[in-house]
C-alpha cells in the first residue's frame, strides 16, 4: 500500500518522562482515534483511518533541533524561547498515512493523534512540528477552542511573518501546514497594511481552503480587506505558484489589492 509522507511531532517535556507501557499507549490511541492495535515494540495501528504510527522512546532534546529561524515565528507563545530552554527530553511521533485519503480525515486524524499523546503523557509541556514550525503549548492543545477542520489549524498550522531586507516596507506573509496534507499554504508579498489584520485574513483563507479544498483556480477572486476588516465589496487575486520562503511547498499568492507587491 502506497504512503503518505509521515507526520512528525515532538513531545517536549521539562523532565524525564514519565514511564509508560505499551498497553497505555495503545489504549490512547484507540480511545482518541477510533481503534488501535500494537504491531511492533513502538508501532502502531490506527484501524479507523488505516495508518501506523511509530512511537520513540525517550530521548534528550536538542536545543538545536529548532532552528533560529522556527524560533523567530512563534507568535501564539509569550517567550516561547524561554520555554524550550527548559525542555530537556523528547518523544517523537510520526503518522503514515495511505494514499488516497481524505484530507479532512488526515487531518482529523493528526489532531487525535496529538490529543492522544498528551493522556498518555501528562507531564509533556508542548508540542512542537517540524514540517510546520508551530510549537502549542499543553494547555493550548488541551484547550483548543477550534471546531471542525480548524482545530488542525490551531494545532498543526503555523503563520509566519517577514520584513524584506534592503526595502523600507516590503513584507512577507505565508501559513505552513496546510501541505501536510496536501492542500496549498496560503502567501502575501505586500506593504502597508497592518500585518495582524492580514494575519487574520491568512488564517480566514486557511479556514476555507481546509473546508473547501484548492477547488478555486488562477485568476479568480477571494474576499479582500479594508480598514473595517474582511469584505466581499473588495476583490482580491490569487493565483498558485511554489513558495517563495522554505519550505518546498505550492501556496495560494494572494495579490492584496492596492497593498501587493
Amino acid at each position: 500500500m502506497d504512503k503518505l509522507p509521515a507526520y512528525e511531532g515532538y513531545l517536549l517535556f521539562g523532565g524525564q518522562p514519565e514511564p509508560t507501557a505499551a498497553k497505555n499507549v495503545c489504549g490512547w490511541l484507540a480511545e482518541k482515534c477510533g481503534g488501535a492495535e500494537q504491531k511492533e515494540d513502538g508501532w502502531y495501528h490506527l484501524t479507523a483511518y488505516d495508518a501506523d504510527v511509530i512511537w520513540d522512546a525517550p530521548e534528550a532534546f536538542a536545543q538545536q533541533r529548532i532552528s533560529d529561524f522556527n524560533r523567530g515565528q512563534f507568535w501564539n507563545i509569550k517567550n516561547a524561547n524561554g520555554l524550550l530552554a527548559g525542555c530537556s527530553h523528547m518523544v517523537r511521533l510520526q503518522a503514515v498515512s495511505k494514499q488516497g485519503i481524505d484530507y479532512k480525515q488526515h487531518g482529523k486524524m493528526l489532531v487525535q493523534l496529538i490529543e492522544a499523546a498528551l493522556q498518555v503523557y501528562p507531564s509533556c509541556i508542548a508540542v512542537y512540528t517540524p514540517a510546520s514550525g508551530r510549537l502549542v503549548t499543553a494547555e493550548q492543545v488541551q484547550g483548543n477552542p477550534a471546531r471542525g477542520g480548524d482545530r488542525f489549524l490551531y494545532l498543526c498550522v503555523n503563520t509566519r511573518f517577514f520584513s524584506i531586507s534592503g526595502t523600507n516596507s516590503d513584507m512577507m506573509m505565508d501559513t505552513v501546514g496546510l501541505h501536510l496534507l496536501g492542500l496549498p499554504d496560503v502567501q502575501y508579498h505586500f506593504h502597508s497594511i497592518d500585518p495582524n489584520k492580514l494575519m487574520k485574513h491568512a488564517y480566514s483563507v486557511a479556514s476555507l481552503l481546509y473546508t473547501m479544498g484548492a477547488m478555486m483556480r488562477d485568476e479568480e477572486t477571494i474576499d479582500g480587506m479594508d480598514e473595517g476588516g474582511i469584505t466581499r465589496e473588495i476583490r482580491w487575486k490569487f493565483q498558485y505558484e511554489h513558495a517563495l520562503i522554505e519550505p518546498p511547498r505550492i501556496v495560494m499568492a494572494i495579490q492584496p489589492g492596492e497593498y501587493a507587491i
